[in-house]
Formats: structure tokens, sequence, C-alpha cells
């Protein structure tokens, strides 16, 4: 059974994130390219998970090196793209897929 392509996040429901949320939701919709608007999704789970690390007993021990964002509409991968956490840098060997 195909999917429609769906925006999934995950949050700390102990943390205040409306601000997160509100501040994505205007990036996304005025994101013109895909690479825009995977950026915008991968700052707001950066800054959603530093929060829940920051909480956690094991902060010392947890590491966030790297989010993805992939397109897949029908099922097939059309685009990914992905931010290197430490840098900031764009992930190479991400984009178009054919």
């Amino acid at each position: 059974m195909d999917l429609p392509p769906v925006l999934l996040l995950s949050f700390d429901p102990h943390r205040a994130r409306g601000e997160t949320l509100l501040s994505l939701v205007p990036r996304l919709v005025s994101a013109s390219p895909f690479e825009e608007a995977a950026t915008a999704v991968l700052q707001a789970m950066f800054a959603c998970t530093a929060a829940t690390f920051d909480g956690s007993p094991h902060a010392t021990r947890a590491r966030l090196l790297r989010g993805v964002v992939h397109l897949r509409p029908e099922g097939s991968y059309q685009r990914i793209f992905g931010i290197d956490r430490p840098t900031g840098a764009r992930i190479e060997g991400t984009g178009d897929l054919t």
C-alpha cells in the first residue's frame, strides 16, 4: 500500500517546542528549493534534540552527528539532503537521485 509523503518530527513531550514549530512552518511554506526546506527541518530537529539531550542523564554520552531528509514520492528516492551537525556543512554525495 502506497502512502503519501509525510513529514515526521519527534519531540520530547516535556520540552516547550511551540517556538520551534511556529518558526518552522513559515520557513517550510516559503522554502523554494528542497534543500532550503530540508535545512529548516534539520535545524528544528537539531534544536529539539539538543534540548532533549540537555535534560537527559545520558547527555554526556549522547551525540547527534548528522541529519538527513529523504524525499520519496511514490515510494522511491528522488532527493536526499543531509547536514553534518558539528560543522553545519552539507553532507557530500546527497542531492538528486536517478
